[in-house]
């Protein structure tokens, strides 16, 4: 039997304000946005964040642009919202922030019309509700302003596609399905995974519904005579998902093409008990942050394992109560076994089972389990009529089951306020509002040298370079040079820095103090040692009578260059063997006192 605690009435609907449990449904959803929303106010841009800020400054807002692949994902609907944001300033942290606030609100509003439908807006749809509102599983995917643009808008589409699609079956309204329908072609605007939510929309239809269509005959049966009956809808959800998926590899990179062996049995035990098991009991308490602010779950084993017994033991008390069956077990396995196969085949291959510690990953799967505790708590029967109340809890029963849910939110707010913590100061942030406030002192020229992996890392070529990296700011401020005179080096704190250019360096320079006299015709500069690395900067310092030019002849290359009167270094990027340096003017009149020449890699020079 159903766990009530509610009247015998009929349900009201998820608007009616006059019922109180719709107020206290709101009020939660009050609670959340302003508890996440201050989480994610005291967040900044990280890593794909300032690309997505990037190619909408470089990029007219044209279906082109938005249709175009974005790190393996296919997201128009995350690249309008990142066009939108960007116009709103440089580095607009509080507009994006905005975005995800509103975002959140429009699914947790979703989620309970959902659970309204399912459970009627009574007590006991507000278990499922806090439990979607509160759990840390999402908030990492809410924190990092990319991920959240994936991430919430299938959220919503999630919620959406169930209410409608539960409405169509009872009320047989075209209109219900083609919202339905609608709803799905909204998450798939934003991300690859919505593909899956039709994997428990089809469990709740075949296990809900088909019963009551078909009494007599086979499960199969049944279950193909649904299918037929409502045949326009689910052609429909076919063709959405089949045209993205068709478009998805036509255009996308393969995001899971590694070559290397999957780990599936250690990811599914990382997922399964190392992570999923103690964040449905409001884990995982504590965090690694090896990589800032990315933190990922580090529960101790043994915490983790008790954390799947206590799962284990409440979800048997729920049962034995509600008499639900295994029929909710169904429209949530399915969704979490592809998710882990996902990881298995993308991620972890990369990285190895650690990367299921990263909830990240499961931000999606929390309404999939919102649902299903739902159904759990509605009990046996079916979906098309609204549900009926039951006999309340004995007291000692509601006892025990308000202290769990106490505790559960009080962990979850323990896990979410140290995970916040982590936002709060990060090399990306200070990397790049250091830069930002430099640049607003005076006008930066650096190397275009990629930053610190830390900031932005090394995979994310070429979007570690200052030039991309910097491209939202006025392009007046901040430069990136592959070649320039006097340039800096961004030090690992963002402060411009001297350069110190350490490698292959001249020798044989001659006692005088002119040091190697270049004129028009070529002096070679002999090189001793090795750059150390096959791509490298090479530095000339001179001294000039003029401006004009000059040739630089290194490893088979002819490069040019600008020459400024007076005491200047030039740098130029190259690459090869360095074992001479061929220099000459290109007049006659331009005369350099060559003092040195380096080739190698670059550091910044500290500060004495």
């Amino acid at each position: 039997m159903p766990i009530p605690g509610e009247s015998r009435s009929a349900p009201a609907t998820w608007r009616d304000l006059r019922v109180p449990v719709t107020l206290v449904a709101l009020a939660l959803v009050v609670v959340q946005l302003l508890t996440r929303g201050l989480a994610v106010g005291s967040g900044w841009f990280y890593g794909d964040d300032l690309e997505l800020l990037t190619d909408a400054s470089e990029q007219p807002l044209t279906w082109a642009f938005l249709t175009s692949p974005h790190d393996s994902q296919l997201m128009p609907g995350g690249l309008l919202v990142s066009a939108m944001v960007e116009s709103a300033g440089v580095l607009p942290w509080g507009a994006a922030a905005a975005s995800i606030v509103v975002l959140q609100a429009f699914a947790s509003l979703a989620c309970w019309a959902m659970l309204s439908e399912i459970l009627g807006a009574r007590r006991r749809a507000l278990v499922p509700l806090a439990f979607y509102l509160f759990t840390p599983m999402t908030l990492p995917g809410l924190s990092w302003w990319a991920s959240a643009l994936n991430q919430v808008p299938v959220q919503l589409a999630f919620f959406l596609v169930v209410l409608w699609h539960v409405r169509y079956l009872r009320s047989g309204r075209r209109l219900h399905a083609v919202l339905a329908v609608a709803s799905l072609v909204l998450g798939l605007a934003c991300y690859v995974k919505a593909v899956l939510i039709v994997l428990p929309v089809l469990a709740l239809s075949l296990l809900w519904w088909s019963p009551v269509e078909t009494p007599d005959g086979s499960w199969t049966r049944r279950s193909g005579r649904h299918l037929r009956r409502h045949l326009g809808l689910w052609a429909a959800y076919a063709a959405a998902v089949v045209a993205y998926v068709a478009y998805y590899i036509a255009a996308v990179p393969n995001p899971i093409d590694t070559g290397e062996t999957t780990p599936y049995l250690s990811l599914a035990d990382t997922v399964l008990r190392r992570a999923l098991g103690p964040a449905l009991l409001g884990g995982p308490w504590t965090w690694d942050d090896r990589n800032p602010p990315l933190a990922t779950v580090a529960t101790s084993s043994a915490l983790a394992t008790l954390s799947c017994v206590g799962v284990v033991v409440l979800l048997g008390w729920l049962w034995r109560r509600t008499e639900a069956g295994i029929a909710p077990l169904l429209v949530a396995l399915p969704y979490l076994a592809v998710s882990i196969v996902l990881v298995a085949r993308g991620r972890a291959s990369l990285i190895g089972s650690d990367s299921g510690l990263e909830l990240r990953y499961l931000a999606d799967l929390a309404p999939v389990l919102t649902l299903a505790l739902a159904l759990v708590l509605r009990g046996p029967g079916t979906l098309a009529e609204p549900p009926a109340a039951g006999p309340r809890l004995p007291r000692r029963e509601r006892v025990i089951v308000a202290a769990v849910l106490l505790a559960v939110v009080g962990g979850a707010v323990v896990s979410s306020v140290r995970y916040t913590e982590h936002w709060h100061e990060f090399p990306t942030r200070t990397f790049v509002q250091r830069v930002a406030a430099e640049s607003q002192e005076r006008r930066l020229r650096v190397l275009d040298e990629p930053v610190p992996a830390e900031v932005v890392p090394g995979t994310s070529f070429p979007d570690n370079l200052p030039g991309r990296l910097f491209a939202t700011l006025d392009t007046d401020r901040v430069e990136a040079f592959e070649a320039g005179t006097d340039l800096e080096l961004l030090a690992d704190d963002g402060a411009p820095s001297a350069v110190a250019v350490e490698g292959a360096t001249s020798t044989g320079r001659p006692a005088d103090d002119c040091g190697f006299l270049v004129r028009d015709e070529p002096v070679v500069v002999p090189m001793t040692g090795e750059p150390g690395e096959f791509f490298w900067w090479l530095e000339i310092a001179y001294l000039a009578g003029e401006d004009g030019a000059m040739t630089i002849t290194v490893g088979g290359l002819d490069l040019e260059g600008e020459v400024r009167q007076g005491l200047h270094r030039y740098f130029v990027r190259g690459e090869g063997r360095v074992d001479e340096v061929t220099l000459r003017t290109d007049s006659p009149a331009t005369v350099l006192c060559v003092d040195r020449v380096s080739a190698g890699s670059v550091e910044p020079v500290p500060v004495s």
